[in-house]
């Protein structure tokens, strides 16, 4: 089984001087990636994979692995339409650049489960949001954890 894992990250800012928040679901800082230290535990393994930047990129996104800051100002839906419809035209459609709009995926890792459950955890953390790359404060760390069942013979009963 192929294991894959694309990573989003939503920004949000609200000044006083703003009619409602910006939006940058950006993954790029000046060091390249903002997803660092991707580990790929199966079964309590570990694994340790890099991941690759994908500007201009459309996706559905959910907040559930993490959050910092004001949190009531994030949200969920089509990361396009989010970004379209803030007080912030110059991230219409990902920016120029298509950065405001990006996810990290993950190197893919090919697993050979055996019949039985399997624990599969991703670990890393997202840096902060920082033009120059150095900034920790804002780091968040997340985990998502699924358990894989797999059955034989297959559900046709002739192990398949």
């Amino acid at each position: 089984m192929t294991i894959r894992a694309d990573i989003y990250g939503e920004s949000a800012m609200q000044q006083a001087k703003m009619s409602g928040p910006k939006y940058s679901f950006s993954m790029v800082d000046a060091l390249g990636s903002r997803v660092t230290n991707l580990v790929l535990t199966v079964d309590g393994a570990p694994n340790y994979l890099a991941s690759s930047i994908v500007t201009n990129a459309d996706f559905n996104y959910t907040t559930n692995a993490g959050s910092n800051g004001v949190t009531s100002l994030l949200k969920n839906g089509d990361a396009r339409s989010i970004l379209n419809n803030d007080v912030f035209a110059g991230n219409n459609n990902g920016g120029s650049d298509g950065s405001a709009l990006a996810k990290a995926v993950m190197d893919a890792y090919d697993a050979d489960f055996g019949p039985g459950f399997h624990t599969v955890t991703l670990t890393g953390t997202v840096k902060g949001n920082s033009i120059d790359g150095e900034s920790t404060g804002a780091n968040i760390s997340f985990s998502v954890t699924q358990t894989v069942n797999v059955i034989t013979p297959g559900c046709s009963g002739k192990g398949n």
